[in-house]
């Protein structure tokens, strides 16, 4: 049987805390990452059974560089980009980001 898994990449654990609940509710196990390295290294192990990935924007994380990194790649789970951060230069880049082209089709 499939597992389903919700995909949490978070530097500093807040939002994992919050899709935790919402991930049982459904049935799915939640598996959580706190760098980019970490996901990267995941995507290689155990990436067929994710059903959707929450990406807390942090620099920490290097979140720019897996949405470009996720741009490139075909038949993959849709992705919830939630950031914390206002009126910077970070969080507008996100924000054109999110008007990619690739993400019409989620």
């Amino acid at each position: 049987m499939k597992r389903s898994v919700v995909l949490v990449l978070d530097a500093d654990a807040d939002t994992a805390r919050a899709v935790a609940s919402a991930a049982t509710t459904r049935n799915c196990d939640l598996r959580f990452v706190q760098t980019s390295k970490e996901f990267f290294h995941f995507c290689t192990e155990d990436f067929e059974n994710v059903i959707a990935i929450i990406l807390d924007i942090d620099p920490k994380m290097h979140g720019m560089a897996i949405l470009e990194a996720w741009d490139a790649c075909e038949n993959t789970p849709p992705i919830i980009v939630v950031s914390a951060r206002k009126n910077t230069a970070w969080a507008r880049s996100c924000n054109d980001m999110a008007r990619w082209p690739a993400w019409e089709n989620l």
